[in-house]
């Protein structure tokens, strides 16, 4: 086992696990919507041949012309990567939450042991300390990167690119035609919106753990202030004070839990300045919170390492 794998070993296993939860709804979405293809092409040659026979009854004669002229697509990646999201994994987002607070414990926790930091210190300066600690816990974000990459991968490989059926089918999909034409463009915006999200999961747990540098405890706290957060942002930020006070509707854009849907009901625009604010604001909260180096030595001291 090389190096690099060993050190990112629970990276890895994250990853698979993600992995493991999103490929059997992505086959079985897949292969039905395959099978609804079929059957209606099934119903079309069924239609067909009773009119050409003669045997068909007065009730087939008026809607199989219908039937027969209708036109049949084959499953497309954007209606396969909606279904998924609206129905068998849209709990998905819990899951890696959860394996990033996870990974970033594991991976962090070393640097926070009672007399680590300042074994750390004794050798290197604080601003290196943080940038090798940082550079740690940002690892984790290839969690939500690489299920993402590979959820991607799984629809593609399992469908058609040609968005004819979600284009002609109104609902099916909620994101703008413009982009439905531009695969790549869209493959590259979703998986940046599920990486700005992750930065700010990071950045979650790096904020908790400054104060509570305990490995269960970070966990799990960080985990109860995302749902605190998910519901001050949806519930009192969104439907409260931006929509009951200044009449601003976007209760549906600004959510921190939302991320697989990839929302653009209000623009590409809108949902990234969202979704790239908090992940900067939150950027800004780590910067000052670890700012001050005899602080945090103390609340590591005090802590004492244990769990």
């Amino acid at each position: 086992m090389s190096k690099k794998l060993k050190e990112n070993l629970i990276i890895v296993i994250a990853i698979v696990l993600g992995v493991i939860y999103i490929a059997v709804p992505v086959f079985e979405s897949a292969r039905n919507q395959k099978n609804s293809s079929q059957l209606s092409l099934e119903t079309q040659k069924m239609c067909q041949q009773v009119l050409d026979d003669g045997t068909a009854s007065e009730s087939l004669k008026k809607i199989c012309p219908d039937i027969i002229n209708q036109k049949i697509y084959d499953p497309d990646f954007y209606s396969v990567l909606a279904d998924v999201n609206a129905f068998d994994i849209k709990n998905l987002i819990i899951v890696i939450s959860i394996l990033i607070f996870i990974t970033a414990a594991y991976n962090c926790h070393g640097y926070l042991k009672q007399k680590a930091i300042t074994n750390y210190l004794s050798r290197e300066s604080y601003y290196k300390f943080l940038k090798r600690f940082f550079k740690t816990a940002y690892k984790s974000i290839w969690i939500m990167g690489g299920v993402t990459l590979i959820l991607l991968v799984l629809c593609i490989a399992n469908t058609t690119m040609d968005p004819s059926f979600s284009l002609e089918q109104a609902g099916l999909v909620t994101w703008p035609s413009e982009l439905l034409k531009q695969p790549i463009l869209f493959c590259g915006l979703y998986l940046l919106n599920t990486i700005l999200h992750a930065i700010f999961y990071v950045n979650l747990y790096l904020i908790v753990v400054r104060y509570v540098p305990s490995f269960f405890k970070s966990i799990i706290l960080s985990f109860i202030f995302l749902i605190g957060g998910e519901i001050f942002i949806e519930g009192i930020l969104s439907d409260v004070i931006l929509q009951g006070i200044f009449g601003i509707e976007y209760n549906t854009l600004l959510n921190v839990m939302n991320v697989f849907r990839f929302n653009t009901t209000y623009g590409i625009g809108p949902l990234f300045l969202s979704v790239g604010g908090v992940a900067a604001i939150s950027s800004i909260v780590v910067f000052l919170v670890y700012k001050d180096k005899e602080k945090l030595i103390f609340t590591c001291d005090k802590n004492g390492g244990r769990e």
